[in-house]
């Protein structure tokens, strides 16, 4: 599960895992991440200052920012058209199911066709 998100991680950490933010007067702790599978396909990433220094979000630190990275796997879905007269002379109907990339419903060129289903008219 962790190969999905793993160029993401690596961007991440090479930002921003445990940044020394302290100084001499007001010590702010380490700037760290936690990151938490809340699904087989999302993530919880935080950005918080670990100040007791034990490399764990717990209830001292302070929250920086937090957000949810979920794979979106694409969607098979459907659109239907007239069929054309060369395939049914009485007219009809076709099915085509689409794999939608973006997930909107909507058939776009750059989608792949998986299957094409005609019914005629008697």
């Amino acid at each position: 599960m962790f190969r999905k998100f793993y160029p993401i991680l690596v961007l991440l950490m090479t930002f921003s895992c445990s940044t020394d933010l302290s100084s001499s007067e007001d010590d702010l702790g380490e700037l760290s991440i936690s990151v938490i599978e809340i699904s087989p396909d999302c993530l919880t990433i935080t950005f918080y200052f670990d100040n007791n220094f034990n490399s764990i979000l717990d209830s001292g630190d302070e929250e920086i920012f937090s957000f949810e990275k979920c794979s979106i796997n694409p969607q098979k879905f459907y659109f239907f058209q007239d069929a054309p007269s060369y395939a049914c002379s009485n007219g009809g109907i076709q099915i085509f199911l689409f794999l939608d990339l973006n997930n909107d419903g909507v058939y776009q060129n750059s989608e792949q066709i998986l299957d094409i289903q005609t019914f005629c008219y008697p």
